[in-house]
C-alpha cells in the first residue's frame, strides 16, 4: 500500500469512525436499540474451546505497558498465567443458524478454522486479542470469496462477530463485566489496519513507526476515529456500540505502537482505554477549608 492509498483510506476511515462513535452516543441517548446480549448457551451453539497456549505471548508487551502507565500494580511486567484466562474459541461444532436450521461446522482449511483467541485479565478489567478469524471470513475463504452475504449468513452461527463472542466470554469470566476498561490487539497483520497506522505514524513527531510509549489519541481526534474504523478497530467499535448501556459513559482513547517495525506485523499493537467518564463535582468552600480541607458535593447545600 503506497502513501497515496494510505491517505485516501485514512480519510474514508475517519468518516466511518465518526459515524461509529455517533452510534455509541445514540445508544446512550436511547436513539438506537443495542445488540442482543449473548451468553454461555450461545457460545455452546457451534463453538468449542481449544487447548490453552503456554505462557503470555511476547507481543503483549506494549499493550500491558500502556495499562501500566495508569495502574501501578501492573508496571512493566506481564501478568502471570494464574492471573489470566486464555480462551481460544473454535467454530467446529454443529449448530443451528438464526432460522433454527441445523448446520455442520465450518470445514477447516489448512487446519485453520474460524476462531477467536483472546487473553482475559479480570484483575485489570482488560482483554487482549492475539488472533482472530471470523466465521463469515472463513466461509468466504472456503468459497474463494464467490458467495453472497445472504448465503454466508446461512452458514454461520448466530453468535459470530468478534465483539459479541468476546463479550459473551467476558461475562462468564469477570465478576464485574461492566467495568471493562482496556481492549487491546497484539500482533496486527491486517494490511488495511497497518496502512492507517503507518499514515498516523508518518504524521507523528518522528515520521516513523513509534516504539513504546507509542502515540495516544482521544476519541475526538481524526487519528482515533480512523483507527476505530479499521478491521482491527471494528470489534472494539461494536463492543462500545452494542454494550453502551452496560458500559455507560466513557472517556475513550487509543495508544498505538510498533515496537518492532521490521518484524512483519508482530510489531504493530493498539490498546483502547475506556476510562469512566464521571462529571466533575463542584468544589464548595465550607468551614473546613480554613484548615486546608477540601469538600465536594454533587449539589450545593441550600443557604
Amino acid at each position: 500500500m503506497n502513501l497515496q492509498e494510505d491517505l485516501q483510506n485514512a480519510s474514508l476511515t475517519v468518516c466511518k469512525g465518526q459515524k461509529l462513535n455517533g452510534l455509541f452516543s445514540d445508544v446512550l441517548e436511547d436513539r438506537r436499540t443495542p445488540s442482543r446480549d449473548y451468553g454461555p448457551d450461545d457460545i455452546r451453539n457451534g463453538w468449542s474451546r481449544e487447548g490453552l497456549p503456554r505462557g503470555i505471548p511476547d507481543t503483549f508487551d506494549v499493550p500491558f505497558k500502556a495499562i501500566g502507565k495508569i495502574l501501578p500494580d501492573v508496571g512493566e511486567r506481564l501478568p502471570e498465567l494464574s492471573e489470566t484466562h486464555v480462551v481460544d474459541l473454535v467454530q467446529d461444532m454443529p449448530f443451528r443458524n438464526s432460522a433454527g436450521k441445523k448446520q455442520k461446522p465450518i470445514p477447516k482449511k489448512d487446519n485453520v478454522g474460524a476462531h477467536y483467541e483472546v487473553y482475559y485479565f479480570p484483575k485489570w478489567n482488560a482483554m487482549i486479542s492475539s488472533d482472530a478469524r471470523s466465521p463469515a471470513y472463513q466461509v468466504r475463504l472456503n468459497h474463494d470469496f464467490k458467495i453472497s452475504n445472504d448465503n454466508v449468513n446461512k452458514l454461520i452461527p448466530p453468535l459470530n462477530r468478534q465483539s459479541d463472542v468476546t463479550w459473551a466470554v467476558w461475562k462468564t469470566i469477570s465478576p464485574t463485566p461492566n467495568n471493562l476498561r482496556y481492549i487491546g490487539r497484539s500482533g496486527i497483520i491486517n494490511d488495511d489496519t497497518k496502512g492507517i497506522m503507518d499514515e498516523i505514524f508518518r504524521k507523528g513527531p518522528t515520521g516513523k513507526p513509534a516504539p513504546w510509549p507509542g502515540l495516544t489519541f482521544g476519541i475526538d481526534t481524526e487519528e482515533a476515529q480512523a483507527l476505530l474504523a479499521t478491521p482491527n478497530g471494528l470489534a472494539i467499535a461494536y463492543i462500545l456500540i452494542d454494550r453502551a448501556k452496560q458500559l455507560g459513559r466513557r472517556k475513550i482513547s487509543v495508544t498505538i505502537a510498533a515496537s518492532d517495525p521490521d518484524s512483519p506485523g508482530l510489531g504493530y499493537r493498539m490498546l483502547w482505554d475506556l476510562a469512566p467518564d464521571v462529571p466533575a463535582l463542584p468544589s464548595l468552600s465550607l468551614p473546613g477549608a480554613a484548615l486546608g480541607l477540601t469538600f465536594t458535593s454533587a449539589k450545593p447545600r441550600p443557604t
